[in-house]
């Protein structure tokens, strides 16, 4: 197989162990004009460097984990009263339009009432004078 075509099963990520080795495994120096030189110097340069130890992390202070869950439990509490208050003020929104409801049908009622009477006193009329006496009572 050509290297031409090695390396373009390698940049396409095509390219098996055995075919990369044969591209980087050769010490043949390619010329300063060839395109992949730049990255086999590069490769080249990688592979002597040693991989450096990486520092441990700074552990935080320990006040700062706990003064971390006091500031979230402070957020939860202040979620839920806030939620708490939030249902208490429709509960009593809802309370306070029954009362108005209720206050409306209570006037209906009564006003439904009045009108009975009046039906309930015509009932009891035997004459024409009795219309006379009932009208006269609620002019008084």
């Amino acid at each position: 197989m050509d290297k031409s075509e090695l390396w373009e099963k390698y940049w396409k990520g095509e390219s098996s162990l055995e075919e990369e080795s044969l591209l980087f495994g050769e010490q043949e120096e390619l010329t300063e004009n060839h395109p992949h030189s730049a990255f086999r110097k590069g490769m080249a340069a990688l592979r002597d460097e040693k991989p450096k130890a990486f520092p441990k992390p700074a552990t935080a202070f320990p006040w700062q984990r706990m003064v971390a869950g006091i500031a979230l439990l402070f957020t939860l509490m202040a979620c839920w009263w806030g939620y708490a208050s939030y249902r208490e003020q429709q509960q009593m929104q809802a309370y306070l339009q029954v009362v108005e409801a209720m206050e409306i049908l209570q006037e209906q009622l009564h006003k439904g009432s009045r009108q009975l009477e009046n039906v309930e006193n015509l009932k009891y009329l035997n004459a024409g004078s009795d219309w006379y006496e009932i009208n006269n009572q609620h002019q008084r």
